[in-house]
């Protein structure tokens, strides 16, 4: 329930009285003119009618005047589920959720100790406290974990490892079938390059030794000509 009641009070058009509820024991006040923003952070007791002090100057007239109240307690570990711990690339998804009994708090997401990049394959909730990965790949295999902070502290899961089998019917090497019919193609190129370039060698040595004999017959010999 709530631990105390804080009076604040503004000047200019910001309200004359705002009641607000805060559960722990930091406050933070912010300040609105046209064009400055003046935050103005203390620290709050849980007596009930306590009251803020502080001053704050703005460009103007102040417009309004916003609190946020956080919590100046430690996060308790959050927990995460996953649907599936093994499944099959390609054909797969799995769901991982986030839960923490801690409210007012920012969720992030590890992926093998490193903050997660999200990938056109992954989203997350509104909330972030739910990721979906459809559909799973091989790279995704690896430990995951969420972690809760608030302003003061911040606290991570245990971690849980995803396995990706392989899918059978896909190429064991890991390329598409484009790559695979790019580099059959360029081999069968290779392949004819080398072949016609031998032939052109033979035809060409062929050619040489036929007119290499020919020119011998034909020519007469030093007798003949002594005659």
């Amino acid at each position: 329930g709530p631990e105390g009641d804080l009076r604040v009070r503004g000047r200019g058009r910001a309200p004359s009285l705002e009641i607000v509820t805060c559960t722990k024991t930091l406050l933070l006040l912010q300040t609105s003119g046209p064009s400055l923003w003046t935050p103005l952070q203390s620290s709050v007791g849980r007596q009930s009618g306590q009251e803020l002090r502080g001053r704050s100057v703005v460009q103007g007239p102040l417009s309004f005047c916003h609190l946020l109240c956080f919590s100046t307690e430690p996060v308790a570990p959050p927990t995460l589920n996953i649907s599936n711990t093994t499944v099959t690339e390609h054909k797969d998804s799995v769901v991982l959720t986030c839960s923490t009994n801690t409210t007012g708090v920012s969720i992030w997401w590890l992926f093998n100790g490193q903050s997660l990049k999200l990938t056109e394959r992954m989203k997350l909730s509104e909330d972030n406290s739910t990721l979906t990965i459809d559909p799973v790949r091989r790279e995704d295999a690896g430990t995951y974990q969420c972690e809760v902070s608030n302003p003061v502290s911040a606290s991570t899961s245990d971690p849980v490892r995803l396995t990706v089998e392989y899918d059978p019917t896909q190429p064991s090497s890991g390329l598409s079938p484009g790559a695979i019919a790019g580099i059959v193609i360029g081999v069968l190129a290779g392949v004819a390059l080398i072949a016609a370039l031998l032939y052109f060698l033979y035809i060409r040595k062929s050619g040489g030794t036929s007119d290499l004999r020919d020119l011998t017959e034909h020519k007469p010999s030093a007798s003949n000509h002594s005659k």
